[in-house]
């Protein structure tokens, strides 16, 4: 059954969980290179204000459910199983992809969940996706 599932994956920009996480994660958009500690300050206070953590994981992993849940609404279309991955955090793409290749799946819809399409937002998350 599972070569005929089809796996969406939602990939979107990514965010720190956590107070903790934020100089790892501003290392991860700056490609590895560090951020200053007045620029970490700046960010954990506004995760602060946000109360902590970001909620784009949360939101992310609400919206694959309830695509999901559309999707397979209908047997005719065959039966999907949507998955998320970050761009920037964990769930890394990569991680996500993995798990969609231990699940079984051959065949994967990748949706970019980003406002712009250029070859800077879009092409970045489809390398990401291909590099997996």
């Amino acid at each position: 059954m599972a070569d005929k599932t089809i796996g969406v994956l939602l990939m979107a920009y990514g965010a720190a969980s956590s107070l903790d996480e934020i100089e790892p994660y501003l290392k991860d958009i700056r490609g590895g290179r560090p951020t200053s500690p007045e620029l970490v300050e700046e960010v954990k206070e506004r995760y602060r204000l946000m109360g902590g953590q970001s909620p784009l994981l949360e939101i992310t992993n609400l919206q694959a459910k309830a695509l999901e849940e559309t999707l397979n609404k209908t047997k005719k279309n065959g039966r999907f199983q949507v998955y998320v991955g970050m761009r920037h955090w964990h769930p890394y793409i990569k991680e996500t992809v993995d798990v969609m290749k231990k699940d079984g799946i051959k065949r994967v819809v990748g949706l970019c969940l980003t406002p712009y399409n250029s070859k800077m937002s879009v092409g970045a998350y489809f390398k990401k996706m291909e590099e997996a």
